[in-house]
């Protein structure tokens, strides 16, 4: 086997570096492929809301929370204060 010396290092034959790097790719590729498997995308369930009664907004919202809604979007009524009443966008894990 013929070695020649390359900035500071030792550099084999080519076969040799051809063999590193084959065993690089698999290594990558079976990881990818790996995580496909191992990783699963959350299921999502939703829900909408409608409150008009500002004064049991704050506490709707508090309980749903507690239950595991995440708040995602809000759409005020046209006629109401767009700070609380209108329709409410949770999502939450299945």
């Amino acid at each position: 086997m013929e070695a020649f010396q390359l900035g500071g290092m030792i550099m084999g034959s080519r076969k040799h570096w051809i063999a590193i790097l084959l065993s690089l790719a698999v290594l990558c590729l079976s990881g990818w492929a790996m995580q496909g498997r191992t990783s699963s995308k959350p299921v999502w369930e939703y829900k909408i809301v409608l409150i008009r009664d500002d004064t049991k907004a704050e506490a709707t919202l508090n309980d749903l929370g507690q239950q595991g809604w995440e708040l995602v979007s809000h759409d005020s009524q046209p006629d109401s204060n767009p700070a609380r009443g209108g329709e409410y966008y949770f999502k939450r894990t299945k």
